[in-house]
């Protein structure tokens, strides 16, 4: 079924669009979760909470992409359950978004909206193929070595790309203005 049409049924009020969104996101819902989580029953809860959120912002919202609007969702979810359980455990785990945290840091004069405008425009300007890898690494949270395989790069070369691209990033935001 068509986004548009999963989108008419979440404004109709019809539940057979969690069932829509379920058949044509689910897979995707739970690899974005499982990234970050690594527990069946936990990526589960987290897919289900997906739905529920997405029924309950649509309406009012009409999401111009739905596949980027369910990702967004369901990767925010992830990333809760996993400081509620990191809270309660006490333990550390390292994000790659921590990596572009060094790059990004808090920056009070600019709001988050401006800064991910700015990295959007920096990945139209890279190639699609380091594009593919930053937003696999940095968005979707996939370990290096899931990225290796797909991409059939060594996790050496994802590593260099990587480092790379946080370097070009680094300077784009300072030329634009961001103080880091």
């Amino acid at each position: 079924m068509e986004d548009k049409r999963i989108i008419e049924l979440f404004f109709a009020r019809d539940e057979a669009a969690i069932e829509e969104t379920s058949a044509k996101y689910g897979a995707l819902c739970r690899r974005i979760a499982h990234n970050i989580l690594e527990n069946d029953l936990d990526v589960e809860e987290c897919e289900n909470d997906t739905y529920l959120s997405l029924w309950h912002s649509i309406p009012p919202k009409k999401p111009q992409s739905l596949p980027a609007y369910i990702t967004k969702i369901v990767r925010n979810h992830a990333l809760r359950r996993l400081e509620y359980m990191n809270a309660q455990k006490r333990s550390a785990v390292l994000l790659p978004a921590e990596e572009l945290a060094e790059i990004v840091g808090e920056t009070a004069d600019h709001s988050a909206e401006e800064l991910a405008k700015l990295i959007s425009e920096f990945l139209r300007a890279v190639s699609e193929e380091e594009r593919r890898i930053f937003v696999k690494h940095y968005f979707s949270l996939e370990p290096l070595e899931r990225i290796s395989a797909e991409e059939g790069f060594s996790v050496g070369k994802i590593k260099s790309m990587l480092f790379r691209m946080r370097n070009k990033l680094r300077v784009y935001l300072e030329k634009e203005g961001i103080t880091l």
